[in-house]
Formats: structure tokens, sequence, C-alpha cells
């Protein structure tokens, strides 16, 4: 016989063998799988179940098995032809996700739309938002409920909100609409491609058509869709310039509101923006001054609307006209007796936005500051934001500030004290000596305000250097405290005091130990006696939570704490335990992975995943990722951790298995579970982590899950994020991301330009996008395109240039913040920013102090190794 007929013979064997064995004594058969606890057939019968609640419940479970339902199509196509109208909608939706049926649900949705009541459309609209791009064939059905009149006004957003999710598909139903003879067709579809914004981009043809129309409202409307998608041609401009000078009020508000909203800040826009400080609404006048001030930079067009808000009894606006006076800096000098009297009087949040604008405003001032803090009837609310913008003045407000340190008063003579720490390094040279004979006031709390302040001084302070070391050996803990933290600022020599932090180490006070733990480690970061300190404090209840706080910060530099954070794994409190995992993932983050006691760190992180605790286990498997641990150990209970996980561990599993890739191959059954997790960005998340584990699956079963988001309004751009990292050709996730860099809205562009950057090369795409992002005009945007921009191309001279023009310029702190820390996440590459970074150090702006000096240490290690003997 053949080789081959002996091989149909055998399978036919195995055919036939199939059923005995299947059947056999002893075997257990396969149990039928469950739905929401019960078999399919249960489900089945529910659908002629005359109880209308059991007869729902079923159509949706039945819905969620999906295709597995196929024998629920007659039943469900039997209700959706004579079924109640809720029950229709329900088979509708149930046809569509088990047999892929778009028509008949399509159909009768669009039916339930000219429904009378309410609430039925309501219902039909919210079941077309949930189709998406499939629900296209219904648009001209939802045009028609874009002006809805019905109140709450809920019908009108949902219609808009199932056009926006339909996408490029409902385009032949809009243009249509425009074209359209019936007036109030037009209208709707105009009206409707405003509120989708840049996603109308495709329209701007057919609406430009409508820019002569011989509606007038049809006209406003067209050139508003219009000016969104960045259209603001004179074409565009006549509209809206029509509606700005003799609309009504609704249409004079839109057309405002747009041009104030656009944070783009085109010059097209400065006579609707001219027009906008006409209309009687303070808001609005506001807004329009802070853009007409971006584009122009003309104090005498925009001060009188901030000044005129400010004395407006509408404290709601105060703090945008507070901050656009701080914009002015000295050329709002003006507004300086309001401001103060302002911290006199308001009270809550309003009081801090007071005191940046004050100390931009600068010594003008001065004056009326000053005579707050000797006004021994000034509320205390208003003393701490005073010392601030006094603080921010920089060294000309020095002399004015002397008077105070010689008050009669204590209170006034340490808010003095307060305000020249406050200035800083920058007036080192004359604060210096007005601080050091304050050490010997007869009041302790000027003494401790003058400490402070010399510390706050940095270098410039080092007179005071024999004086602190002095007051640190004092019999006041207080006293101690504060001499010990001045004396870790003034960058003093290590020779002069490193006696003075080994002392602090035996002292009776617990705090004190700790202060002076971290003066050693600032003074001499390889110090001998910092790892067996650093394990004595940890292993004490009394000074364990700040030592903790302190390994963090000393990162690489606690490596000898490794194997004490080890045994606190294992503490009875599970706030140390959680505190000790977050330690150590510190620890290795900044050593790279190379820590002593690496292998027992590892086994007990591995040991805290199986703790219920789910924070804790999110910071062991941080931990875990920065120490490197062996791929082959930490797989399987990685998997077993996202058979639970919460939202704490369920990230950190997320981005540890995104980076082990193919090797992760256990946990794809974890992340096919998660593609149907209700938080569309879990969704997102698993997805682009099936595609870095198996990037056929991800391909074929994480690509659908993103693509079906990116109608999504609040999701759409992490859809198209992850569509990206999935399918880095798929030129409509191209078109979603990119277009997002264009938006009218700051926030969106940043968000856009952040995601880019964690797409790494396969965003080569998006560079000239993002180059072009560099000039926007909103600082946290040109830092957020400068950070990928720098890792996507390795164009690191252009973002450099861009991130030291923030941290040099004055603006909001976080800003600034952020392009400090930009810098130094570069590296030494970033050596070009070192002269903008050193300047920074001694800022206006103390909170931006230590974040160059950290930035300086990351560019240039060397300097901070060499610092101790250049001293």
């Amino acid at each position: 016989m053949s080789p081959f007929r002996l091989l149909l013979l055998a399978l036919a064997l195995s055919l036939a063998v199939a059923p005995v064995r299947a059947a056999a004594p002893g075997v257990p058969p396969r149990a039928a799988p469950l739905y929401e606890g019960k078999p399919l057939r249960h489900w089945l019968g529910e659908l002629q179940a005359k109880d209308v609640l059991a007869r729902d419940e079923a159509i949706e479970v039945l819905a969620d098995a999906g295709p597995v339902a196929r024998q629920a199509v007659p039943a469900l196509e039997e209700l959706l032809r004579a079924g109640p109208p809720d029950a229709r909608r329900r088979a509708a939706l149930a046809l569509w996700r088990i047999d892929g049926r778009t028509g008949p649900a399509v159909a009768a949705l669009a039916e339930e739309l000219r429904a009378p009541g309410p609430l039925a459309r309501g219902q039909a609209l919210q079941a077309l938002l949930q189709m998406g791009p499939a629900a296209a064939p219904a648009a001209s059905a939802v045009l028609e409920l874009v002006d809805d009149l019905d109140f709450p006004p809920f019908t009108r957003f949902r219609a808009v909100a199932a056009l926006r999710v339909m996408g490029p598909a409902a385009a032949p139903a809009f243009r249509e609409a425009l074209a359209d003879k019936a007036v109030r067709r037009r209208r709707n579809a105009v009206t409707a491609l405003a509120e989708l914004g840049p996603r109308a981009e495709e329209m701007v043809p057919a609406l430009s058509g409508r820019l002569k129309d011989d509606d007038q409202r049809v006209r406003v409307g067209a050139a508003r869709a219009l000016w969104l998608v960045g259209q603001t041609t004179d074409a565009v401009m006549v509209p809206l310039l029509w509606a700005a000078r003799h609309g009504d009020a609704v249409q004079r508000h839109e057309v405002f509101q747009l041009v104030i909203s656009d944070e783009r800040r085109p010059r097209a826009a400065l006579p609707l923006l001219r027009e906008s400080l006409k209309y009687e609404n303070a808001v609005l006048q506001v807004g329009a001054a802070d853009a007409l001030w971006a584009i122009e930079g003309r104090a005498d067009e925009v001060r009188p609307v901030y000044l005129a808000a400010l004395r407006e009894n509408r404290p709601n606006e105060w703090p945008a006209a507070a901050r656009g006076l701080g914009r002015l800096g000295p050329a709002a000098k003006e507004a300086a007796p309001r401001l103060v009297q302002m911290l006199r009087s308001v009270k809550g949040p309003v009081v801090a936005e007071l005191s940046e604008p004050l100390g931009r405003i600068g010594t003008a001032a001065l004056p009326p500051l000053c005579d707050l803090l000797r006004d021994e009837t000034a509320p205390a609310s208003a003393r701490q934001p005073a010392i601030d913008a006094l603080g921010r003045m920089g060294p000309d407000a020095v002399p004015l500030l002397a008077p105070l340190l010689a008050h009669a008063t204590p209170r006034v003579r340490a808010a003095g004290c307060e305000a020249l720490g406050g200035i800083g390094p920058a007036g080192a040279a004359a604060s210096a000596p007005l601080l050091l004979a304050r050490l010997q006031d007869d009041d302790p709390a000027v003494r401790r305000a003058a400490r402070v302040a010399l510390g706050r001084l940095g270098a410039g302070g080092r007179s005071a250097l024999p004086r602190l070391i002095e007051t640190a050996g004092d019999r006041d803990v207080a006293v101690r405290l504060d001499s010990l933290e001045a004396l870790g600022q003034l960058e003093a020599a290590p020779r002069a005091v490193l006696p003075v932090a080994l002392a602090a180490l035996k002292d009776e006070d617990a705090r004190v130990r700790v202060r002076g733990l971290e003066l050693l480690w600032q003074v001499e970061r390889h110090h001998k006696q910092l790892g067996p300190s650093l394990a004595a404090l940890l292993g004490s209840p009394d000074t364990r939570s700040p030592a903790l706080q302190l390994v963090r910060r000393m990162g690489a530099d606690a490596e000898q704490a490794v194997p004490a954070l080890v045994r606190l794994l294992d503490d009875k409190d599970p706030t140390v335990r959680r505190e000790a995992g977050k330690a150590l993932g510190h620890v290795a983050w900044s050593a790279e992975g190379k820590v002593s006691g690496r292998d027992a760190a590892i086994l007990a992180l591995l040991a805290a995943l199986k703790q219920k605790d789910d924070n804790l286990r999110g910071e062991a498997v941080y931990a875990l990722r920065w120490l490197r641990a062996p791929k082959k150990d930490v797989v399987p209970p990685l998997v077993e951790v996202l058979k639970e996980a919460g939202p704490a561990s369920r990230d950190a599993v997320l981005h540890y298995l995104a980076e082990i890739g193919p090797e992760g191959a256990a946990a794809v059954p974890g992340l096919c579970e998660l593609l149907k997790a209700p938080d569309p960005f879990v969704r997102l998340r698993a997805a682009e982590v099936l595609g870095r584990i198996d990037p056929r699956r991800g391909r074929r079963e994480g690509a659908p899950v993103a693509r079906a988001l990116l109608n999504a309004p609040h999701v759409r751009l992490h859809a198209a994020r992850a569509l990206w990292a999935l399918e880095p050709d798929d030129k409509e996730a191209r078109a979603a991301l990119l277009a997002g860099l264009r938006d009218r809205f700051a926030a969106i562009r940043l968000l856009a330009c952040d995601l880019l950057g964690t797409l790494g090369p396969d965003a080569r795409a998006a560079v000239p996008h993002l180059r072009k992002a560099l000039r926007d005009p909103d600082a946290r945007v040109r830092i957020a395109a400068a950070e990928p921009l720098a890792r996507i191309a390795g164009d690191r001279r252009a973002s450099i240039d861009v991130l030291v023009e923030v941290v040099a310029q004055p603006g909001p702190l976080p800003v600034r913040l952020r392009a400090a820390g930009a810098l130094g996440g570069m590296g030494p590459a970033a050596k070009a920013a070192l002269p903008a970074l050193r300047k920074a150090q001694s800022d206006r702006e103390p909170r931006l102090r230590p974040a160059a000096r950290q930035a300086v240490r990351l560019i240039a290690p060397e300097e901070a190794r060499e610092a101790p003997e250049k001293r």
C-alpha cells in the first residue's frame, strides 16, 4: 500500500475513533461556555419572555457574546420587525454586533429618530454613537436634529456627537445638505460642521461655496466652520465681521468666542478681537485682551481692559485680569495699588493669583507692599502673598526692603528676611550682611527667618557659615534643624561642614539625625558613613518615613540602603511596604539597574507581587522593571497580576510587558481579555502591548479596537497613537494625530506632541510637523514638540534653542520647570544650554532654581563631582 493511502487510512481511523473517545467512560465532557453565568440556550429562550426586563437583558448579553450567538438572529429580526420601540433599538444593535449587518440596525434607528418623544430620539442617537462610522447611512436623518428645540438640549448635543463619530463617512450627507434648497438643512449642516472643528477639513470646498449663501446665518456658520479648520482668508472674514458688528447677541457671542479661544493666535483675528473689546462682557473682553497681547504685545491697548476688570465687582474675573497685568510687567505699574488693596480684602485661592503679577510689575509695587507688611491691621492671609511678591522683584528691591529688617515689630522684620531669601542668589551680595545681622535678633522667629533666608542665598550666603555652624549645635531643636538646612544650601566646602553633619548623626532628636544625613549626602555624596547611617534611620520607626523620602531623593547614592529596603518590604505597615517599593524603584532607576543586592531585591519584589495590595504590586513591578529582572522569572508573576490587577498595578504591568516584547507571550490571553475592558484607555493600551508582544495578533485583534475609537472625541488622539504604533503606515491614524497638531486648542496640540514623542522612530513622518510646532504661540506646545523632535530626528540644536528660550524668559512656572527638566533629560548632549541654566540658578522665581541646578547636574555630572574640591 502506498504511503499516501496509509495516511488516508490513518486519518479515517482517527475520525472514526474520535466520537468513541469523547464518549469513553471516565472522560468528562467539555463544559459549554457560560455568558453572565448561564449557557447560551438560556438567553435564547429569554428572548421570548413576556417580562420586558428579562428580554432586554437577554438581548444585551447576546449582543456582548457576538458572532457565537448567531442562533438568535431570527428572533432578533422578529423583534426588529414587530417589537416595541425600545426592543427594536436593542435588537438592531444586537444584530449589528452579532451578524455584522449595519443595514437593519441603521434603518431601525433612523426611524426612531423621527419619534415624537425626546427620550426615544436620544436613545436612538446614543445607539448610533456606539456604531461609529457604520452609522453613516443615518447621517441625513441625524442632521435633522441639529436644531432640535427640546430643552435641555441633549438631543442637539448627541446629534452633533453622532455626526462626529461617523467621521469622513458622513461627508456625502453633509455635501447633500449644504446644497439643499431648504435653508434649514443648510443651517444645520454648517452648525454641525462648526462643532466638528478640524475634523471638517475635507468639507472646505463645499463650505467655501456657502460663504455667499442667500441666508445670512448660513454664511456666518460656514465662515465659523472654515475658521476652525485654519481658513482665515478675506472671504471668511467678511461674514464674521458682519456678525461681530450687526449680528444678534447669540451670533456676536459665538464669533467672539471663536477668535478668543483660538490659541493659534492668527493675525487675521485682530479686527474681530478689537470688535470684541467693545462687547459688554468682561470675560470676553479680558480674553480678547490676552489674545491681542499675544499677537501684538501693545500694553497701551490691553492695560485699560485689565484695570477695568479689576474694578468690576466680579471676583471670578480677577485672576484672569491679574495674570494679564503680570504679563505686562513694569508696564502695568499703575495697577500695583489696586492689586495690593485686593490682597487686603479678598480671600481664598484668588489671593495667590495676585502675588505673581505684583512680583512681575517690579519695584513700582514695593511701597504699597511694604506698607501692607508694616500695617498691624492687615489680614494674615495677605502677608505670605506679599512676601512672595517682594521676593520676585530681584536685587533692585533689596535697598527698599532693608528698612523692614530694622522695624520695631518682629513680625515685620521676619517678613523682610523672608522676602530677601525669596530674591535668592541674585541679591546675595546686598542681602547677606542684612540677614547676618538678624541672626543676633532678640526675637527667635526673626532669627529663624534669617537662617532660612541665608540658606536660600546659596553660595552668596557663605559669610554666615561660622555663625550657622555655631547654631547647628544649639540647645533648641528647631534652631539645629534650620541651621543644618541652611548649611546644605550654602554650597560650602566639605571640610567646614562635614564635622557638623557627622555630629548631627548622633543627635538625640530623630529629625536632626535625618537632616544631618541629608547634609552629609549634600557635601560628600560617597562618604563611608552614608550607608550605615541610612540603614539605621530606616530601621527606626521614628525616622523611617523621612528616611524613605530621602532615599528617593538620593537615588543611586542610596545603593547601600538596598538590603534595608528589602527588609521593609515585609513590614507590618502596608504604607511602609509601598514606600519601600517606591524607594527601591527610584534607586534602581537612578543606578540603571546596577545596584548591590540586586538578586535579593528581585526575589523580595517577586514575593511582593503575590500580596493583595494593588499599590504595592504596582511599585514592585516598576522596581523590577528598573532592576532589569530576568524575563523568564518575571513574566509568569506578571501574567498572574494582570488577571486581577487594579489600576495601579495594571498600568505598571502593561508598561513592563511592552518592554519585554515577544518573550511575554504568556500574557497574550490576558491582554485579549483587556481588549474588552470598559475603560477605552485600558483597551488601547492592551492593544498596543499586544502588538509589541505579537505584531500579527496586534494588527488582527488590537488594531480594530483602536480604529473603532478614532471617532470618540475624548480618546481620539490616544486611539490614533495606538493605531499608528500597531500599523505605522495607517493613513487614518496619521491624519488624526497630525490634525491634533493643528487644533485651535493648545491642550490638544500639546497632547498630540506628547503622544508622537512616545512613538519613537516610527513617528519620523511627523518630523516636519513637529518642526513647525517649535514656532507655536504657546510655550507648552513648543516644549512638547522639542522633546520628541530631539529623540526622533536627532535635531537637538533646534530643540535646545527653544527650551533655553523658555527657561530664560519670564513666564508661567510650570512651563519653565518642564523646559528645564527637558534639558536635563537630554544629558550631556545639551551642554549648549549650560550658560542659561547656570543663570537660572539665580532666577527671580525661587522654585525654578533647584530645577536648574538639577538640570546642570544631569548635563555636566563632572561639575557635581568636582564641585567640592573647587569650592
